[in-house]
């Protein structure tokens, strides 16, 4: 969880790039040791930097995937990662319309829902690393 939160640091300082390693770091550890509350986290975190980067849908579907993974847990998200989730979806929202927001968000949730370790695996959830900060976006 140490590293997740260094990576939200960095997100937060405009260090995309060493926010998506940083929290691609954590998502390998979450997977390799079973930790569902950091897979679902280090989801969440790449939905958001994905999102930093302009990749609207992208981001959107990392949205649906760490969802996915935290209902399969049954615990709401803490309070800051809540804000997090929330500020992010509304600026996707605002990209990309509700009605493709909301279908690719439940197209990843349906299948990570029902298929998570194909929908976990790396490929997926790997922000495209050629996605870089537009300026004037936040």
């Amino acid at each position: 969880m140490a590293m997740l939160g260094l990576g939200m640091v960095l997100r937060l300082t405009g260090d995309l790039d060493g926010a998506r390693s940083t929290l691609e770091a954590g998502l390998r550890m979450s997977r390799r040791n079973g930790d569902n509350l950091t897979l679902a986290t280090a989801c969440l975190g790449l939905a958001c930097v994905t999102g930093d980067a302009g990749d609207w849908h992208r981001a959107a579907t990392l949205h649906g995937i760490a969802q996915a993974v935290a209902d399969r847990m049954g615990s709401p998200w803490q309070e800051l990662n809540a804000r997090h989730r929330q500020d992010s979806l509304a600026q996707a929202r605002a990209r990309l319309g509700d009605e493709q927001l909301q279908r690719a968000y439940a197209q990843a949730w349906h299948s990570a829902s029902t298929r998570p370790s194909t929908w976990l695996s790396e490929d997926r959830v790997r922000p495209d690393r050629r996605c870089r900060l537009t300026p004037g976006w936040s």
